[in-house]
């Protein structure tokens, strides 16, 4: 098969309401660091990469954008051609943040705000901090009222594979882990960002540090049917739930792969552990695009 134009999904940027409340749950609960911040974005990163996650102040909380790593320069170059054969417009014409290398911004069909790059700097220190540092970002799930429209989307632009069909929608992949975005069907928001850590030890000390905050895990830990991986779920800034995940399914052999047929009937899709579901406050979160992202991103072109 051949290599896909999308390497890594990079970073996600939340617009929040309350700015210096976003960048202390993210420092204190999630173990990230802030790389700048003005008065009115932190842009914080878990590792190496110049940011990962990033925080806009606004007076509504909402999704402003997913930011996707392409395989190089003559990946991106592909995708804009599909973009265009496709006839979707480019919002900008260069990536959102300066320190990117080169970019574009388009509206998906969801519209939903995505960004395509090259040249993350991978120049950030090692770090002890505090809160459950994780190893790397992993993966969104959005829910969108034409979930098939957008996974044709994914499919035909960005080279994303189907690893398994559910709720009208499916779990996609860009590498070789299971899954680097749901879209499944819904009220047309992204309802969590998803980060790796290093193993079932990492849920518990997350459990027991929100625990001693005042708060409690709203999921898991539960081990999911879908990626066969680790999970537990608190409430993040922007209204949206925060997912640390481990042991996530690796498809390294495209070939002998066949997409799984998840029944909502069967609580496996969720937890092969118990047959309880998450409850009304997971359920309830989620963040709508955010309005003005795209006159800003025009604005910069």
């Amino acid at each position: 098969m051949k290599k896909s134009v999308i390497s890594a999904i990079g970073h996600v940027a939340l617009q929040v309401e309350d700015l210096d409340a976003a960048v202390e749950h993210a420092t204190t609960i999630m173990g990230l660091r802030v790389v700048e911040a003005t008065t009115t974005q932190v842009d914080l990163t878990h590792g190496a990469p110049r940011h990962s996650l990033q925080y806009i102040a606004a007076d509504a909380d909402g999704f402003d954008h997913l930011g996707l790593e392409a395989d190089g320069p003559e990946a991106l170059q592909e995708i804009r051609d599909r973009l265009e054969r496709a006839k979707v417009p480019l919002l900008g014409e260069g990536p959102i943040d300066d320190c990117l290398g080169e970019g574009i911004v388009f509206e998906t069909p969801a519209g939903m705000i995505f960004e395509v790059y090259t040249g993350m700097p991978q120049d950030q220190p090692n770090y002890a901090g505090t809160g459950i540092r994780p190893r790397r970002f992993g993966h969104v799930n959005f829910s969108v009222e034409d979930p098939q429209e957008m996974i044709a989307f994914c499919r035909e632009v960005l080279d994303f594979r189907i690893s398994d069909h559910f709720r009208g929608g499916a779990f996609m992949r860009c590498n070789a882990e299971h899954h680097g975005m749901g879209m499944l069907k819904g009220r047309g928001i992204l309802h969590h960002h998803a980060w790796e850590i290093e193993s079932l030890a990492d849920l518990g000390r997350l459990g027991d540090l929100v625990e001693e905050l005042g708060d409690r895990l709203i999921a898991g830990p539960v081990r999911h049917g879908m990626g066969n991986n680790l999970a537990a779920y608190i409430e993040g800034p922007g209204g949206v739930a925060v997912e640390y995940y481990a042991d996530m399914y690796k498809i390294w052999d495209e070939s002998s792969y066949t997409p799984g047929h998840w029944s909502e009937d069967d609580p496996g899709w969720y937890s092969r552990w118990t047959p309880d579901l998450p409850g009304e406050r997971f359920r309830g979160l989620g963040a709508h695009q955010a309005p003005g992202v795209r006159e800003r991103v025009a604005s910069k072109s």
